[in-house]
């Protein structure tokens, strides 16, 4: 562990500590940690600040949700539903990334997702006539996706270069996966080398200047994700970031307000997380805090409706951009 001295982001000089003492919500890393404010883009670095070997130690079994067949009982059947569910959380993302992508490739698009989980997202994508890869790091994770028929594979993220050439993509994709990242600039530039000319990246990522985060303090999951987030980035802090790797035409649209909504669920009730429902026995105690969570996701839809659509404040979004075009010498 050590202090980081500029963002992550904007490489600007990091500030005093926003947030302080904040444990982690799952209960799996004892301690607590600061939350650092840049003081250019006002992006959150965690302080103390871990390696990248450390970060692997930081995540439970079931981390999210497991497939049913590795789960069980009337568990299993809750995780069928809340797969389902998911899917139709993600298709949001699908019908922003065709209206302002793929409309735009005419041939057969590549893609790959970093971070794939269980390969939900990439299971919709294929379904659009794409060619899609998944990578990630979780062994059951890549199990259940390959189980569903896609290519995915278990590898390290941070070495992508040992396993696909330059210029490879067409869309190179990663959703809430680059605020667990502790070396990001390297990592973000390595993931720009993969894309074509004229390919696009995507990145998810919570927002540290949202209201939920001004409402709920250091209860809103995004922040007690701690030490798993080691960053969460303003909008203004990702731009910098994919200026800073050459990407161009940037533009971004919120997350669905179901998927916002959802944060906040397990923000009231954390011990209705899939890793306390999922990983530990039966108590009526976790299946109330999971449905109560789940609940109250659906009760706030139009709350985050109304702020993914009329203010500037989402608490989570998708940021695009575009890798320069290839220009020939004169004469060529």
């Amino acid at each position: 562990m050590t202090d980081l001295k500029n963002c992550l982001y904007c490489a600007g000089k990091l500030g005093e500590a926003r947030y302080r003492n904040i444990s982690d919500r799952l209960g799996h890393v004892p301690g607590s940690w600061d939350l650092l404010e840049c003081s250019s883009c006002k992006s959150l670095i965690l302080s103390p600040f871990p390696s990248p070997k450390e970060t692997l130690l930081f995540y439970p079994k079931n981390y999210n949700i497991p497939s049913g067949k590795h789960a069980s009982g009337a568990r299993k059947i809750a995780s069928m539903v809340e797969l389902c569910l998911f899917k139709l959380i993600l298709k949001s993302d699908i019908n922003h990334t065709q209206k302002k992508i793929l409309k735009n490739i005419q041939h057969r698009p590549k893609i790959l997702e970093v971070g794939c989980g269980n390969g939900s997202r990439l299971e919709l994508f294929s379904k659009l006539n794409a060619e899609v890869i998944g990578v990630d790091m979780s062994q059951e994770d890549i199990a259940t996706a390959k189980a569903k028929g896609l290519n995915a594979f278990c590898a390290d993220v941070n070495d992508l270069e040992k396993y696909f050439e330059p210029n490879s993509f067409d869309i190179v994709m990663s959703f809430d996966v680059l605020e667990h990242i502790p070396n990001l600039g390297e990592f973000f530039k390595k993931l720009s080398q993969l894309l074509k000319p004229g390919g696009w990246m995507m990145a998810g990522m919570p927002s540290s200047d949202c209201f939920a985060i001004r409402i709920l303090g250091k209860r809103w999951a995004a922040l007690s994700e701690v030490p798993r987030h080691v960053s969460i980035p303003s909008l203004g802090g990702t731009r910098c970031l994919f200026e800073r790797a050459d990407l161009r035409e940037l533009d971004y649209f919120p997350y669905g307000s179901l998927s916002c909504s959802l944060v906040l669920g397990l923000s009231l009730f954390p011990g209705g997380s899939a890793n306390h429902f999922y990983s530990s026995g039966f108590s009526v105690l976790r299946w109330c805090q999971r449905i109560l969570g789940g609940l109250m996701m659906f009760l706030t839809v139009p709350l985050f409706w109304g702020e993914n659509h009329l203010t500037k404040h989402s608490s989570r979004f998708v940021m695009i951009g575009r890798k320069e075009l290839e220009v020939k010498p004169e004469g060529c």
